[in-house]
């Protein structure tokens, strides 16, 4: 069975290289500090993963965060002592779907804290989150306040999944499925928020659009640079279709 690879590119000297550890890892998100990074880690690539910290030179083990956690990193506490994730034990689709907190140590057992809602971002202060949640039809982003989480803003408007803050928390992206006529197409969203004194939202507009990959339901596929002016993003690459040149036809195959 062919195994996923967590790679590191080295934007300012254009090295690319692959970490070197056993199994399959996949959905990378660095530590706060940048020093290490949490996988979804397992033996083959179609098998559930479990969390685990990495060296990004694979000089040491991976680390369990928690033998029992179950599902894809989303994004650290800012003090880097706990990771959100999105739990994938009764499957990515399932509607029990819901974000837990694995704490970096181990020692303690992950905890759920909100149900129903997946792909979380943390605010720089660590005073939000952001999440996509199913709302009818629909799949909305929110933002409450952490920990008290206590009340929940709805940011988006048309639908949206994959958001991600702006280091300064004043802006939000996240991604809206446009595709039209079998065509992918993904439109990159953009809303202004303000945090203090009190939590507003802005209305959400069109940043740019393209042939994005989207996962809409476990993880977030692309990126943004601590100051929102540049995105990492997946995109498809159009082939063009294949000439067929003969038909076989096979009879009585019953």
């Amino acid at each position: 069975t062919e195994d996923w690879d967590v790679w590191t590119y080295d934007l300012q000297r254009g090295a690319l290289a692959s970490v070197p550890m056993q199994g399959s890892e996949s959905i990378p998100v660095w530590t706060p500090d940048g020093s290490r990074i949490a996988v979804s880690s397992a033996p083959a690539r179609n098998r559930r993963g479990t969390l685990a910290v990495i060296d990004p030179d694979g000089r040491s083990p991976a680390e369990p965060l928690a033998r029992t956690a179950i599902g894809y990193p989303g994004a650290w506490t800012p003090d880097g002592r706990e990771v959100a994730f999105t739990n994938s034990e009764t499957g990515v689709l399932a509607p029990a779907r819901s974000i837990w907190l694995a704490s970096r140590d181990g020692k303690a057992e992950p905890r759920q804290i909100l149900a129903g809602a997946v792909e979380p971002d943390f605010s720089a202060d660590g005073r939000w989150i952001a999440y996509a949640a199913a709302r009818g039809t629909e799949t909305q982003i929110y933002v409450q306040p952490y920990p008290s989480l206590d009340r929940r803003v709805q940011v988006s408007i048309d639908g949206g999944t994959e958001p991600v803050w702006r280091r300064d928390g004043r802006e939000l992206y996240y991604l809206q499925d446009a595709s039209n006529g079998g065509a992918l197409k993904v439109r990159v969203m953009a809303v202004p928020v303000t945090t203090t004194p009190t939590f507003s939202v802005g209305t959400p507009h069109v940043l740019f659009e393209g042939s994005f990959r989207r996962d809409g339901g476990a993880f977030r596929n692309y990126d943004i640079t601590p100051d929102g002016q540049h995105f990492m993003m997946a995109q498809e690459v159009q082939r063009p279709p294949t000439r067929v040149s003969q038909m076989v036809l096979v009879q009585n195959w019953v």
